[in-house]
């Protein structure tokens, strides 16, 4: 099923993440908001209703601001994170690294991972915590520069390490 991702700016200080579900929810079933600052990133499993929203809400006064509504043309950026201690989760890494952003992917291989963020702003924040000791090791944190696997979703176990793809390798 088609999704479809919203940039909404402009957006009052300390905005509860409800009161903008709620506000875009009028449109369709929102299935993933975040708040981050003065903007945010809404999510809809239907391409139709992000589209009516953005229509319908581009332009309008929301808590005394005219709202910025448009479909995110972002692309994911994603980051290395290297000297993980043995047996980190993938739970564990995106609870690490939640405070920094919208995680549209994430995965551990040994002793290292990558966690992919929905903006290249949110991936150089997370950067951050480079030279950072968590659970005694201190942390390698950079934007990859690997070539392989550059887009959400080509991380599954049992694919081809370079194109994601099963049954040819």
């Amino acid at each position: 099923m088609p999704t479809i991702k919203l940039y909404v700016g402009n957006l009052v200080e300390n905005l509860a993440k409800p009161d903008l579900e709620a506000l875009f929810s009028e449109y369709g079933q929102v299935t993933e908001c975040a708040i981050i600052g003065n903007y945010g990133f809404v999510h809809y499993d239907n391409e139709d209703s992000g589209k009516a929203a953005v229509s319908a809400l581009n332009g309008s006064q929301f808590m005394g601001r005219s709202l910025k509504v448009e479909i995110s043309r972002s692309k994911s950026t994603k980051i290395f994170v290297g000297d993980l201690p043995e047996g980190t989760t993938k739970e564990q890494l995106e609870t690490l690294f939640n405070s920094y952003g919208i995680i549209v992917e994430c995965d551990v291989i040994r002793n290292y991972g990558f966690v992919h963020f929905a903006t290249e702003e949110q991936a150089s924040l997370a950067c951050k915590l480079n030279g950072e000791n968590y659970k005694g090791n201190i942390l390698r944190v950079e934007i990859s520069s690997s070539k392989m696997r550059q887009k959400p979703g080509m991380g599954g176990r049992d694919g081809c390490f370079k194109c994601g793809r099963y049954g040819h390798w």
